[in-house]
């Protein structure tokens, strides 16, 4: 039996299916993991068993990895559409695959399901409450924010300077060094998943640092 690297669930527990169009390369599992095959980074060499879970990375609050055929190009996969490929089939004509929980990061096949663009937008309606971090389409920070604004607080800069800053006010500012809003969000930066796993978050390049006058 293959260890099971995720350290989440017993790997009975978890089937795993190639990834279609990534035969041999990368497998997909019913509880939203990706493991690759692959030895080294994208390259051509393969190994006869799994060599590493896939961490990803956010992109608008979705888990993205980037998968090779073997050329040293990387092509971008959003996990949710993965697992939904194998395990529900080719997604319908106008369809979309919908997270059940609202959750764009809890990517188990439970939780997954293909709906019209129409169907899925009525299904986001209903949910405000229990929603954080870039799940919320309203919210104005990333996950990539949290550590800065904790470090410039740490530096001395006030709450307003901070909030001036990421174009928020003072309460949120507190709320989040306080630790009582986007709890989600290690102080290193990685998003803590509901299954205990962790990814990167996701980057926000064109925010220039932030200087004292």
């Amino acid at each position: 039996m293959t260890e099971n690297k995720s350290n989440i669930i017993p790997e009975e527990q978890e089937e795993w299916r190639w990834v279609k169009g990534f035969e041999g390369r990368y497998e997909v599992s019913n509880m939203g993991h990706v493991r690759s095959y692959v030895k080294h980074g994208y390259g051509i060499d393969l190994s006869p068993v799994p060599m590493r879970i896939l961490c990803g990375g956010l992109t608008s609050g979705y888990i993205q990895v980037d998968l090779s055929k073997g050329d040293r190009v990387r092509h971008p996969f959003r996990i949710h559409v993965l697992v939904a490929a194998a395990f529900l089939g080719d997604c319908p004509d106008r369809h979309q695959v919908n997270h059940k929980n609202w959750n764009k990061t809890d990517n188990r096949l439970d939780n997954l399901e293909y709906l019209t663009s129409q169907g899925n937008t009525l299904h986001s309606r209903p949910r405000r409450r229990g929603q954080c971090g870039t799940r919320i389409g309203s919210a104005k920070l990333k996950e990539s924010d949290i550590p800065v604004i904790k470090s410039l607080r740490a530096q001395g800069f006030t709450y307003k300077m901070i909030g001036d800053r990421f174009l928020v006010s003072e309460s949120a500012i507190g709320h989040i060094v306080l630790g009582r809003h986007w709890k989600h969000v290690r102080e290193d930066g990685k998003i803590v998943l509901p299954t205990g796993r962790t990814v990167r978050g996701e980057s926000r390049a064109k925010k220039p640092e932030a200087r004292v006058a």
